[in-house]
């Protein structure tokens, strides 16, 4: 029954990835790079780029007009919620600083729980 789950839940998450992958084309968007988990698309001669994994995405662009008219439209099509600024994404925490223009990414609290889970927390490097 684990294994049924489990497929179920692929065969769930291929299933939107093929409908959102259709709908981001019927937007204009074109997949690129790794494993069909990126898009982009330049609206008003802005470039949009859109990752994603499951159902999660992160979207960028560097006019904040255009994307927030592209997330809504793609909240339009699609179930999901905006929760702002990104501070989290596939367990890394994510610092920005606008002024400097820099984005730090860190894993610290994902390696603080494997060591706490597997005991090695006191342990003497």
């Amino acid at each position: 029954e684990a294994t049924c789950r489990r497929a179920c839940r692929l065969g769930d998450a291929r299933a939107w990835h093929t409908s959102m992958s259709a709908s981001l084309a019927k937007k204009g968007c074109a997949m690129v790079g790794f494993k069909d988990t990126m898009w982009t698309v330049t609206i008003d001669g802005a470039r949009i780029l859109l990752g994603a994994h499951i159902d999660d995405f992160v979207i960028a662009c560097a006019n904040r007009q255009v994307l927030d008219g592209f997330r809504a439209r793609l909240l339009d099509a699609f179930e999901g919620t905006y929760e702002g600024a990104l501070q989290h994404y596939l367990g890394c925490e994510v610092t920005r600083d606008m002024e400097k223009g820099t984005t730090y990414l860190s894993q610290t609290h994902y390696a603080e729980e494997i060591l706490r889970t597997d005991n090695f927390w006191n342990a003497t490097p």
